[in-house]
């Protein structure tokens, strides 16, 4: 369930990208019962539940950015290369992961789950985050998506374009990792 061989590249393209992950993790997420949904497998593990709002909570920063004045990105400096297509910001993630002794340390990422929450609940969550990310995309210019960076806890600096490659490639991560918990 790792990201198809996909190469998004526009706006369109990486919006029309996320609307098809978007759509596969719900449709996953859906049909699962709330025990399965829920379930740890171990208790440094994370349920289907946890990673759906890892995916979240990781998605809103996003969006947030994408929402600020980009002036105010400045802050974060000005390209100093060419930008990395869909599968070198793919590649290089794969192998920071790698390189890793140990799990990533997920900060203000770790997901904060509450037990309580229905599973259609979550969805709801997770296709209004997505709605709002695929209008933030659409309103940037392709030019401006490669003139202005964002921070990345693992990848650092990124241009916005890497960073919305990202979030499709972390998607189809985190979906691979909800079926093999599940699945096997």
């Amino acid at each position: 369930m790792e990201s198809p061989s996909i190469s998004p590249q526009t706006n369109a393209e990486i919006s029309a990208a996320t609307a098809e992950v978007w759509q596969q993790i719900h449709d996953y997420c859906s049909g699962l019962e709330e025990e399965k949904f829920f379930a740890k497998p171990a208790p440094e593990v994370w349920s289907v539940a946890e990673n759906l709002e890892h995916l979240f909570i990781g998605t809103k920063a996003v969006v947030k950015a994408l929402g600020v004045p980009k002036i105010a990105l400045r802050s974060f400096g000005k390209p100093n290369r060419e930008g990395r297509s869909y599968q070198e910001v793919v590649q290089r993630y794969q192998e920071r992961l790698a390189a890793l002794d140990g799990p990533v340390k997920q900060g203000d990422y770790a997901p904060k789950v509450d037990p309580q929450m229905e599973v259609a609940s979550f969805l709801e969550k997770w296709e209004s985050i997505g709605q709002k990310y695929r209008e933030r995309i659409e309103s940037w210019s392709e030019d401006d998506l490669d003139k202005y960076l964002l921070p990345h806890p693992l990848l650092g600096k990124m241009l916005v374009r890497e960073m919305l490659f990202f979030t499709v490639y972390h998607s189809y991560h985190h979906l691979k990792i909800m079926h093999d918990r599940i699945d096997g």
